[in-house]
């Protein structure tokens, strides 16, 4: 893999990790989470207190705050906009705020799907990267009418510019294209 494709998968990552995170903290009206690194932490004293399953949660502190974020995942498919959100004071370790978006009218597990590379070799062009989503029917990034219930590969595409361009959405289960996602900007 080439510098400009490597750096690219890079950006088009996070590009999608703060706009996934972007729409998560403007839809549910909590505060903007902290530009800075978060550590990982499953267990913690001030989240055994609310949190009794094994979901892994990302740490950070700033200023008075402890934050603590656990994006939903079902096996290796992101649920879009699902998650946990905590926060507490620093100082006396009260709960000050918790925001959940929790679908329940998805699978435990995923169904059977078509592969990755299944996924890829329906679209034209160059591939930047893939990953499988089940997409959240509030959705801006793909705004797929009607919201397709079957978990989606979602492959962005690199043009000429080396940018990604576009995003095709392929339904896993049926293996068909179902629409387009909107591509960074």
């Amino acid at each position: 893999m080439n510098m400009l494709a490597m750096r690219n998968r890079f950006l088009i990552g996070m590009v999608v990790a703060l706009l996934i995170g972007a729409i998560a903290v403007i839809a549910s009206c909590s505060p903007e989470p902290p530009e800075a690194q978060w550590d990982i932490t499953c267990e913690d004293d001030l989240l055994k207190k609310l949190e009794t399953s094994d979901k892994e949660f990302e740490r950070y502190e700033r200023g008075d705050a402890i934050f603590y974020y656990h994006k939903r995942m079902i096996d290796n498919a992101i649920v879009e906009f699902d998650r946990l959100w905590y926060k507490f004071d620093k100082n006396t370790k009260e709960l000050i705020e918790k925001d959940v978006h929790w679908r329940d009218d998805l699978p435990e597990h995923l169904p059977p799907i078509i592969s990755r590379e299944q996924a890829e070799s329906m679209v034209r062009g160059e591939i930047d990267s893939a990953a499988l989503y089940f997409i959240d029917p509030e959705s801006n990034v793909f705004p797929i009418k009607p919201t397709p219930r079957n978990p989606c590969w979602v492959v962005w595409l690199t043009g000429d510019t080396g940018y990604i361009e576009d995003v095709v959405v392929i339904d896993a289960v049926e293996g068909k294209i179902v629409g387009q996602g909107i591509p960074p900007p």
